[in-house]
């Protein structure tokens, strides 16, 4: 096409950005005509003409949810090109043709052979339109995500607040239960008391404690001894974990009630950015409503794969939550649990069948890997606690790879460098850690 056909605007397209504002798609042109740059607004088939300080804020909303793949497919097939406006739509005059930008975002040819001469009307009104149903609609998301943040904040304070109720009460009947030690050991299976005497007020008082007839007293008052030990162990985490929900709440009460009143996008970011910091880390507010989605990534398996000399698989946990996620989740009641005893360092698992033991050399081969991956790794001797995973739990509210041990045993090992090199050799890459590898 001549370029005389193109003159009717004369001007040629120099950038193009395209997004979402306020729920529509919108494409902002910058275009070079003799003696001046027009800057141009799309916005679902409507078109203005923009001021440059109007254009820089066209500009910022279109960035914060830009589309790459459409930005460049634009730019790759219309940078360079004349641009015209008839009044309805831009077209792009190209050797190959017309091609019209048509309320659907979509180039497509068309049978036009010019445009009149035209003046774009102002879109500053188009602009501050776009921009107040932007703000509308990313306020009314903050506040919806506040709030479910909130209910999920006060379910959370009320399971806490039940669990710290428990220990209370474990620890109470562990309180009462002392006294009748001495009578459980003699008693026999069937009881459903014990009784004996109180002497902690200077006189002699009648206790009676109840127990069930199917198992041994000294075995149900030891349950009780070990429960409540267990639960003490996670008190502290569970007190620090309701004031994290109490203040947590209380903050994000608070940006509830600003951001009903906040007049900017700017305000709302901060507002966003401030809670972020104070909430815990499984309340998250996501993306905005008109951010781009990430690409999905791949997931990195949270343990390693060794294999022993007879080609049993041992896992090994990469860090504190990878290990919470290959003890409390990957691994089964059965299998061997090793770690080193009072050490940080990985968690390792032995899968094991039902009723089947773990061999001494594959013991002895996960015991290494244990003390390889800890703190004590230079040590010429270190101990390794091991049990079945049953006896494995973690508290409520502890840190990421922290657990409480029952029943275990304990491996004064002596590394052997020969045994470990040819361990680390042996390491194999997970293919999938949702179900990894038991033979």
């Amino acid at each position: 096409m001549s370029s005389t056909s193109a003159s009717s605007f004369g001007a040629f397209v120099q950038r193009i950005d395209a997004g979402t504002v306020g729920g529509k798609a919108c494409i902002l042109f910058r275009a070079r005509e003799p003696g001046t740059t027009r800057y141009i607004a799309w916005v679902d088939g409507q078109v203005g003409l923009l001021s440059r300080e109007i254009e820089s804020v066209f500009r910022t909303a279109l960035h914060r949810s830009r589309n790459e793949p459409r930005t460049a497919w634009l730019r790759a097939r219309l940078i360079g090109t004349p641009i015209g406006y008839d009044g309805a739509a831009l077209a792009f005059f190209r050797e190959d043709g017309i091609v019209t930008l048509a309320p659907s975002v979509e180039l497509t040819p068309t049978s036009l052979e010019g445009l009149p001469q035209e003046e774009l009307p102002d879109g500053q009104t188009l602009l501050e339109e776009l921009l107040s149903r932007d703000l509308d609609d990313y306020r009314q998301w903050l506040v919806k995500a506040a709030r479910a943040a909130i209910g999920r904040l006060e379910r959370r304070r009320e399971a806490v607040r039940l669990d710290i109720e428990k220990m209370k009460n474990a620890e109470k009947r562990a309180e009462d239960a002392r006294l009748f030690v001495a009578e459980a050991s003699r008693a026999a299976r069937g009881q459903t008391e014990l009784r004996a005497l109180d002497w902690s007020d200077g006189t002699a008082i009648e206790r009676v404690f109840h127990i069930a007839a199917h198992e041994l007293p000294k075995v149900q008052l030891e349950r009780i001894f070990a429960r409540a030990k267990r639960l003490k162990d996670g008190a502290t985490f569970a007190r620090a974990r309701l004031l994290d929900a109490e203040r947590a709440l209380e903050i994000i009460s608070e940006l509830c009630a600003v951001a009903t009143v906040a007049t900017s996008r700017e305000e709302l970011d901060a507002l966003v950015q401030d809670v972020k910091a104070c909430a815990p880390r499984d309340v998250r507010f996501g993306a905005g409503p008109t951010k781009a989605k990430a690409p999905a990534q791949k997931r990195r398996s949270p343990y390693r794969l060794f294999r022993s000399e007879r080609a049993t698989p041992i896992w090994v946990g990469r860090g504190g939550a990878d290990n919470d996620t290959l003890t409390l989740r990957l691994s089964q009641s059965t299998d061997l649990w090793l770690h080193a005893k009072n050490q940080s360092g990985a968690h390792v698992i032995v899968p094991l069948h039902r009723g089947k033991s773990c061999p001494s050399d594959v013991l002895l081969d996960a015991a290494h890997l244990a003390a390889h991956f800890s703190d004590g790794r230079g040590n010429a001797v270190i101990d390794v606690q091991y049990t079945e995973r049953r006896h494995v739990h973690k508290p409520k509210g502890s840190p990421p790879g922290f657990v409480v041990v029952m029943r275990e045993k304990v491996l004064a090992l002596r590394l052997e460098g020969t045994r470990l090199n040819t361990l680390l050799a042996r390491e194999e890459q997970p293919e999938d850690h949702d179900e990894p590898p038991r033979t």
